[in-house]
């Protein structure tokens, strides 16, 4: 499982349009994407628009990617992609610290 922790800085946090292109580019994968809020502990699968949109992500919140599958590698890289593209986060560079040890998320 591989695992990344992002704060989102767009201020209508995640809303329709990059919902969209966040089911758009997860269900281009095998693996299972999950954009978890760790202050509530409420998750949702990035291949369902209902589920990220009912999460309630907003400006501000810190967010938990989590990638499991045979391709979860390409599959998370793809996500942060698409969020800094979308100016959802701000560039890797400036998130906090993989929240991955040697590829599992503790």
């Amino acid at each position: 499982m591989q695992g990344k922790e992002v704060q989102i800085v767009d201020p209508l946090g995640i809303h329709a349009r990059p919902a969209a292109q966040l089911v758009q580019t997860a269900n281009r994968y095998r693996s299972t994407i999950t954009l978890t809020l760790p202050s509530t502990g409420r998750h949702a699968n990035a291949k369902s628009i209902t589920a990220l949109l009912a999460l309630g992500v907003r400006h501000g919140s810190t967010v938990s990617l989590t990638a499991h599958g045979d391709d979860e590698v390409a599959a998370l890289a793809a996500t942060l992609a698409m969020l800094i593209a979308e100016h959802l986060i701000g560039d890797q560079d400036d998130q906090s610290a993989d929240t991955s040890k040697e590829g599992t998320v503790q």
